[in-house]
């Protein structure tokens, strides 16, 4: 189990990854329905709740009332890389080497 993994729940992680790749491929971040629609959640309340825990634990930050304001911090976009290259890592086929 990787650093990421230990510090978010599978959900947050995937929350994670799924605001990051909107923000990257559109130029600014989600609506909660749109992120919601991306993680296959209905209910914007689910959504919400995984921002707030995201937010307490510091990686990301959100302007109360403004839609797409939810960002990665610094300590988020380190954290996600670092989930990105422990998932690389537990892909890789150590026996080649």
């Amino acid at each position: 189990m990787g650093t990421a993994s230990v510090l978010l729940t599978d959900r947050q992680q995937e929350v994670l990854v799924a605001l990051q790749a909107s923000t990257a491929a559109n130029g600014y971040p989600p609506t909660v329905r749109e992120l919601g629609a991306a993680l296959g959640l209905s209910a914007p309340a689910s959504v919400h709740e995984h921002l707030r825990a995201l937010q307490r634990k510091g990686w990301v930050v959100r302007q109360a009332g403004s839609p797409r304001t939810t960002r990665l911090t610094h300590a988020g976009q380190r954290l996600l890389a670092v989930h990105r290259l422990t998932q690389a890592l537990d892909q890789f086929d150590w026996s080649a080497t």
